[in-house]
């Protein structure tokens, strides 16, 4: 779970660990970068890119640029914990941004 400057306890962020997505049988079949997630805020850009069963993670700012790549969607959203510089709002956002993404390609996975 996470906590909000407000002291409030949201809903828990869905287990990236327990979704069954497809995504190494996916990126091993097609020669091309996948956006999995792209999220855009007045302060940066965060992005989820899966091509050949890795993950790229791409992180901009004003000024600055974040890539590194990592073997899941997981180790990707964990890692963005520690990328310096990224605003707080524009880290919310990128992980509510990959949770739709990944309901959504759960449910037309199934």
């Amino acid at each position: 779970m996470r906590i909000t400057n407000h002291g409030t306890v949201p809903k828990p962020f869905i287990n990236l660990a327990d979704v069954p997505v497809r995504l190494r049988a996916y990126a091993a079949v097609m020669n091309v970068i996948r956006h999995f997630s792209d999220t855009r805020t007045n302060t940066g850009r965060v992005r989820f890119l899966v091509q050949f069963g890795r993950v790229r993670l791409v992180v901009e700012g004003e000024g600055w640029q974040h890539h590194s790549t990592h073997s899941s969607l997981q180790d990707a959203a964990t890692f963005l914990a520690a990328v310096p510089r990224l605003d707080h709002q524009l880290y919310e956002r990128a992980l509510c941004d990959l949770e739709q993404a990944l309901l959504f390609e759960q449910h037309y996975a199934a």
